[in-house]
């Protein structure tokens, strides 16, 4: 196994299967807060879809699964394919076929569905791993319970701005930090 399929393991996977289950949580209990379930479902479409291609082996810049197992099989993803290409539509893709009517889009029984479907077959690839290559894996990073301060945030220099761009930091603390943004306050 190369150093970089080492740190796949070590590093993205758990980290994106991290993701995959903070956004799918947040998104079921913060459903009725607009702009925050949006939010959230873009980061969980975005690490659904990368999850995705990973375990069909449909990722032609990255590794894929049959990269770590020689006789990979990926699941069939028949009962959650017509959700795949309707995130790709609604999310991946700002183009002329990006659906405005909300029954075109993935809402929150799909993205679940998704979800449901995801999680066993990601299971089903862990557990056909070796165990030398179980040992690279990281369990406390694709649990979103777990504090992690390798996953922490760090600015690694000044921000900058130009003419065209401004950019502006704040930071909330207290009770306001824990409430959505409202128009006018």
């Amino acid at each position: 196994m190369t150093p970089d399929q080492q740190n796949y393991l070590k590093d993205h996977l758990p980290y994106t299967l991290q993701m995959l289950r903070y956004t799918h949580r947040y998104m079921t209990e913060h459903a009725e807060r607009s702009l925050i379930y949006n939010a959230h479902h873009e980061a969980f479409c975005v690490s659904a879809r990368n999850l995705d291609r990973f375990l069909t082996n449909n990722d032609t810049s990255n590794f894929n699964a049959k990269d770590f197992v020689l006789l990979y099989k990926h699941p069939k993803r028949e009962s959650v394919k017509d959700i795949f290409v309707r995130m790709e539509r609604q999310v991946f893709h700002f183009g002329k076929t990006r659906p405005t009517d909300p029954n075109g889009k993935v809402d929150l029984v799909q993205a679940d569905k998704f979800y449901r479907w995801l999680e066993p077959a990601f299971l089903s690839f862990f557990n056909m791993l070796s165990s030398d290559q179980r040992g690279f894996w990281s369990m406390e990073i694709a649990d979103p319970r777990t504090p992690n301060p390798a996953m922490s945030v760090s600015l690694a220099g000044p921000l900058t701005t130009s003419s065209a761009i401004s950019t502006t930091m704040m930071f909330v603390t207290g009770p306001a930090a824990r409430e959505p943004y409202q128009r006018g306050e």
